[in-house]
């Protein structure tokens, strides 16, 4: 058994689970087709703890009911970020931010035809940004900018309609998205230019960091070997959370941002990693396909 403390992609697209046992923050892989177990121990969900400097902490007040309680959000190292918009940094910490000096991009990610939103990554996590969000596809719009400059200019397409934040909750209806290759560059062709068009009335100044040719990335490949068979498979699919006390046993298919689909022997079933954050999992052998009470499992069918 291990406490989650969080899911993430690392730089070389490796999904890994970030768990801690006895003490000590270790990353546990996680591959395509290959078999995945899940079991949740009975146990409350726990405040998960710190990691800064890169150093893991555990939480000082041993919070339970949530996955990381407001004292152990405060010590982590970006979490200034996750609320600046590039005109209010002061607000949140004085001293300067690890890396908001290196060199950022600007981004619209297309998650289905009809939501594109607007991003930013440092340029060396771009593409890991994509894939751990679960971007269908995605235009690069802008490169070369500070981290402050990056935030004012996503601030600044908000005001035009891009959202700039999808919850999970909305994500999850879009695993498989009926979009084609083609179709998904010209949507984000003509985002690309309505975006140029506003800067260019409301923020001129940044007219010089927009890439005058299309970077388009295709994330697809990144998540799974054959979308088109997983997506077409007659099995029965479903979307469901572990709780304490039961388990999913069967094939990693996908890994599509948060979200896992795993083909059991008569079942898909699609989760999201996040879900397990605060709660203690083993990945030992247990067995296939997604276990619960009856009464819940019989309403799956």
């Amino acid at each position: 058994m291990a406490l989650i403390f969080d899911f993430r992609w690392k730089d070389d697209l490796i999904p890994v689970f970030q768990t801690v046992s006895n003490g000590k923050f270790e990353e546990v892989p996680v591959y395509k087709d290959q078999p995945l177990f899940l079991s949740v121990e009975s146990a409350p969900l726990i405040c998960v703890g710190s990691f800064q400097n890169n150093t893991y902490s555990p939480c000082s007040t041993k919070t339970t009911g949530t996955k990381k309680c407001e004292t152990c959000k405060r010590m982590e190292d970006y979490f200034p970020c996750q609320f600046c918009n590039g005109f209010n940094c002061h607000q949140f910490r004085n001293e300067k931010i690890e890396n908001c000096d290196a060199s950022h991009m600007v981004y619209l990610a297309l998650f289905t035809k009809d939501i594109v939103k607007v991003g930013v990554s440092r340029l060396t996590r771009g593409k890991t940004r994509q894939v751990e969000q679960g971007s269908h596809f995605t235009r690069i719009f802008a490169e070369g900018l500070s981290g402050v400059a990056a935030r004012r200019m996503e601030k600044i397409l908000t005001e035009m309609g891009f959202p700039d934040k999808i919850p999970s909750s909305q994500k999850k209806d879009f695993l498989f998205p009926e979009i084609s290759l083609e179709e998904g560059k010209s949507v984000l062709e003509q985002k690309a230019r309505e975006a140029t068009d506003f800067l260019a009335s409301h923020a001129p100044e940044y007219k010089k960091y927009i890439l005058s040719e299309e970077k388009f990335w295709d994330l697809r490949p990144e998540y799974t070997a054959d979308i088109e068979e997983l997506q077409n498979s007659t099995k029965p699919f479903h979307f469901f959370s572990l709780a304490p006390g039961e388990s999913l046993g069967g094939t990693l298919r996908m890994v599509k941002g948060p979200f896992f689909v795993v083909e059991a022997e008569d079942e898909r079933v699609a989760l999201s990693a996040k879900d397990l954050v605060g709660y203690c999992v083993s990945f030992s052998p247990c067995e296939n396909g997604l276990k619960t009470n009856v009464a819940l499992q019989s309403s799956l069918f």
